[in-house]
């Protein structure tokens, strides 16, 4: 949960059965909280206004680590999603995914794109998770509230006027080879037909 008028994420575990909530832990933000994102049991990321992401170490309770993920931003983050079994055109390889790498989306309120990090959940001498900028994507609109991955190849996003914007990562040169191999088979159509 978080507050944003007194700058406040609150950690607590939620027993489903009873409902019941034990406050764990409350964070002070530097800046109002406007989206969580939690990487695994150790660290949560936090979306600021100002379009700042502070990457906070559960078992320590301090930030390790501060990014301007949205620079300009004003508003805030609106949305940090982790990507499932992205496609190789949003990974930008051909060959199998890494398991150890993972993809999350980010994107703001005010800014017309959204952004594509590749997140290694332990980096090797830092000892925390690792962001690293993958992909920026501009768009039409005027701001993201909302953004989500519908297929493994597609994500869509949502303004703050409710309008819903799908974008397909196509792969230009399987296009053309398809359209190539196309026209030889029609060509290859229109050669033999006189025969028959």
């Amino acid at each position: 949960m978080s507050n944003y008028t007194e700058r406040l994420t609150i950690i607590c575990n939620v027993d489903l059965k009873t409902r019941r909530r034990t406050l764990t832990w409350t964070v002070k933000n530097n800046r109002p909280p406007t989206a969580l994102f939690q990487v695994d049991e150790d660290f949560i990321v936090v979306g600021t206004e100002g379009g700042k992401m502070e990457i906070w170490s559960i078992e320590l309770k301090k930030i390790v680590k501060y990014m301007d993920t949205h620079s300009d931003c004003k508003v805030g983050i609106s949305s940090i999603k982790e990507l499932n079994n992205p496609s190789y055109l949003i990974r930008g390889e051909r060959k199998e995914a890494d398991p150890t790498t993972r993809y999350v989306i980010t994107s703001a309120f005010d800014k017309n794109e959204f952004k594509i990090w590749k997140l290694v959940n332990m980096h090797e001498k830092f000892k925390r998770p690792e962001f690293t900028f993958h992909i920026k994507i501009s768009t039409s609109l005027s701001g993201i509230s909302a953004v989500l991955q519908s297929t493994p190849d597609q994500i869509v996003c949502v303004d703050n006027e409710k309008t819903l914007k799908f974008y397909n990562f196509i792969d230009k040169v399987a296009q053309q080879e398809e359209r190539i191999f196309e026209e030889q088979i029609t060509k290859f159509q229109d050669s033999i037909l006189p025969f028959f």
